[in-house]
């Protein structure tokens, strides 16, 4: 993975050397409308929601359209001018705003974030501007922590008591700069920056220094005061051939969600291309890549990502969350960007953004220019492994980093990749100890392995990450044993508590505002639940073996601890 990294370290390198950021429109030689449209065919109709698409090419918009139902219920089509939540595509505006600050000689990058944020707590090591805005800052994640509180989904919330439940943490998750964990913890705490150094709200900050000199009309925040957004798409998920209206379903902070069209997106990206704020030394600065504390590179670039595509240079952001699927991409080499923003929970945004990609860029592609990868499974011809072979495979296998158990199994003579009930996937073999998934063998593979005494099952994605996972022996209790597990414990940092008890044979958590959780044992002492923010639970014991407490670990939410208060 870092070889690749690195290969993408010279391309900006030699990009951010070479361009001045200022280029002269012309007019793209082909226009590809058909293609495009056949793209969204399955969205182009009243009766589905849809997309809006906006092609940028060589200074100018190529393309735009809409495509599907802002509104089932009023059959009221998508147009370019209809308002999607951006999600996290958001946080390429809210790292500008932070750059045109420093631009203004008012705040670095290098600076202590409790230097503008002086209610944060001190973690020991400082956590500066560039980790938030680099998902390398290592706070845990306040919307998880608000779903362990009893926050539901769909209550109305605050960037404000967003803010003060940060202010309120004791711990972080890890060192700032010592690893990268997408976090929106960091992008809101930007955002807060941003109102105390320049002296007004963040959201009017980005208004007047952003949308209002780019021309950007139909871009808004929603508010607290009021949260009337005119011609604002609605949220659907899909329930068989049935959509259910999410709108009012779904996360969101509603004075720190940030709404845009296509026509205005496109307009954000053409500034990078011929630039009306910022400068280049600002983009720059967005491209640059991110070096961790022990000199690795990650793919994260301030408020987006960098990948390679096809032998190209790829800038990106996505913002796939509760049925807004946005997703845009810039290949700065070819002053080409793409914006698509979709209303549906299954409407694949990236796929289709990259198509259209293909369209315009195909004659672009340097396939010679990509990494050679270590493992290409296409070369690969698939083997047979008896069951006696299989079989050694199975069994439970833990991710401690994220805190999460899988298993392997063994079904019809071949093994299964074991998610939860239902979520299951085919393996094949490729050599006596490596499998791909069957149903997308290029992009995931599993690799048995054995290290220091342990069994390990090695999830890869592609050559970008690995997931290492500990095989190990469920444990198992009696009904005598799980009632040593049952009571009242309180989380004094988060003031919340949960009810531990017995119900048909298994330990269920309740809260009064959530519902109940099933916890199994898999180590001594050790419960996990499906749920994110209740998972990974290890009881503690006092001196005469009582349990006195017990703490949830896990990457969103670092430690949390509960206290136990009643039998």
């Amino acid at each position: 993975m870092y070889q690749y990294l690195y290969f993408l370290e010279i391309k900006l390198i030699l990009f951010l050397t070479l361009t001045s950021f200022c280029v002269t429109a012309q007019q793209a030689a082909v226009h590809f409308d058909k293609e495009i449209e056949a793209i969204f065919s399955e969205w182009s109709h009243l009766e589905s929601p849809g997309a809006a698409v906006a092609v940028v090419h060589k200074g100018k918009i190529e393309y735009s359209n809409g495509f599907g139902s802002a509104n089932l219920e009023h059959r009221t089509p998508i147009t370019t001018s209809t308002k999607f939540q951006l999600r996290a595509v958001q946080n390429q505006i809210i790292a500008f705003a932070v750059l045109l600050l420093e631009s203004q000689g008012k705040l670095s990058l290098d600076d202590n974030i409790r230097r503008y944020l002086p209610k944060m707590p001190d973690f020991g090591k400082p956590i500066k501007i560039h980790h938030l805005l680099t998902h390398t800052h290592g706070l845990p994640d306040f919307i998880t922590l608000q779903l362990l509180s009893g926050v539901k989904i769909e209550d109305v919330k605050t960037r404000k008591e967003s803010i003060k439940m940060l202010y309120g943490l004791t711990d972080n998750v890890f060192d700032a700069g010592d690893e990268y964990q997408y976090c929106d913890s960091g992008i809101l705490l930007a955002s807060e920056i941003i109102t105390n150094v320049s002296g007004i709200p963040f959201t009017k900050f980005v208004e007047t220094q952003i949308f209002q000199p780019l021309g950007m009309v139909n871009t808004v925040f929603g508010n607290v005061e009021d949260n009337l957004i005119k011609n604002r798409a609605s949220i659907y998920s899909k329930n068989s051939e049935v959509f259910k209206n999410e709108s009012f379903n779904y996360y969101s902070l509603i004075d720190f969600t940030l709404y845009s069209t296509a026509e205005d997106m496109a307009r954000w990206m053409l500034n990078f291309e011929t630039l009306k704020i910022g400068s280049a030394d600002l983009v720059k600065k967005m491209y640059a890549p991110v070096i961790l504390n022990n000199g690795t590179s990650t793919y994260a670039v301030i408020g987006q990502f960098i990948s390679d595509y096809k032998g190209l240079l790829k800038i990106q952001q996505n913002g796939r969350a509760y049925g807004t699927t946005t997703y845009v991409v810039q290949f700065p080499e070819q002053d080409f960007a793409v914006v698509v923003l979709g209303n549906a929970f299954n409407f694949q945004a990236k796929e289709s953004a990259l198509k259209i990609t293909d369209l315009f860029l195909q004659k672009e592609f340097e396939e010679e220019s990509i990494p050679v990868k270590e493992h290409n499974v296409t070369e690969n011809k698939f083997i047979e492994l008896n069951s006696s072979e299989l079989k050694k495979f199975c069994g439970d296998y833990w991710n401690e980093q994220s805190s999460y158990n899988r298993k392997i199994k063994l079904k019809d003579g071949k093994l299964y990749y074991y998610r939860s009930e239902g979520n299951e996937s085919e393996l094949s073999p490729i050599s006596n100890n490596t499998f791909v998934l069957t149903e997308d063998p290029d992009s995931y593979s599993i690799r048995f392995d054995k290290k220091d005494g342990q069994e390990l099952m090695i999830f890869a994605v592609g050559d970008e990450y690995e997931y290492i996972n500990v095989k190990y022996d469920p444990v198992t209790y009696d009904a005598k044993k799980l009632s040593e597990f049952t009571g009242l414990f309180l989380c004094e940092d988060l003031k919340v508590m949960y009810d531990l008890t017995i119900q048909h044979g298994k330990v269920i958590a309740s809260h009064n505002r959530n519902v109940d959780l099933t916890i199994t044992p898999y180590k001594t002492d050790r419960f996990a639940s499906n749920n994110n923010y209740f998972t990974n639970l290890e009881f503690e014991r006092d001196s005469n073996g009582g349990i006195k407490g017990f703490w949830i670990r896990t990457t969103s939410i670092g430690s949390q601890y509960f206290v136990k208060i009643k039998n």
